[in-house]
């Protein structure tokens, strides 16, 4: 992360992760080159959702650029312009649109989000190693809402599609760690 500009400070045996601003210059699939800045907005202007956008200075204003908590009390994940290039900036986008759903007790899905995220589920595999997946996946886990990250909407009987691509790719690959740690636990969610 230090090539990034961000440090982990440990703090009573808490990890805060510590990050400058910075704008990405020619990101691609998971990598970018950066620059750092002191521009709150083009910072912003970098990140993933609108409410991963929202900072707040010493004195306590916030700087919301992109609506993030309208969204947040829309209960929506929404990304900040294009869906597509946002994701085609990093896959590992998709997985985050997912864990976030499961900070909401109702979300509301944005229409043609899904369509977007699934076809673009082959490059996650080509650009996002497995213990990144399972490092999301598990984080999905701890939500208070898991449930809406991992099931088909309004259907806990049956996997979402992300879910069930992620298992069969790790059962190709025998990635033992990811099935037993995550697959696992999401099996013991199904309602039978």
């Amino acid at each position: 992360g230090k090539k990034y500009g961000t440090i982990t400070a440990v703090i009573e045996k808490k990890n805060y992760e510590i990050t400058s601003l910075r704008e990405d210059i020619n990101p691609t699939g998971r990598y970018t080159e950066i620059k750092f800045t002191d521009d709150w907005h083009n910072d912003a202007s970098r990140r993933d959702f609108t409410f991963n956008a929202i900072n707040i200075s010493a004195s306590g204003k916030v700087g919301d650029y992109f609506n993030g908590q309208q969204d947040i009390k829309n209960q929506q994940v929404k990304f900040i312009g294009s869906i597509g290039g946002r994701i085609q900036q990093d896959y590992l986008r998709i997985l985050r649109y997912f864990r976030f759903l499961g900070l909401f007790k109702n979300p509301n899905f944005i229409h043609g989000y899904e369509e977007v995220l699934y076809k673009n589920l082959p490059q996650l595999r080509k650009h996002v190693p497995n213990y990144r997946i399972r490092d999301e996946l598990l984080k999905m886990l701890k939500n208070e809402f898991k449930m809406n990250s991992i099931f088909k909407k309004q259907n806990y009987n049956e996997t979402n599609t992300l879910i069930t691509t992620i298992r069969k790719w790790w059962t190709e690959d025998s990635y033992e760690l990811g099935l037993n740690k995550c697959m696992n636990k999401i099996d013991s969610l199904v309602v039978n």
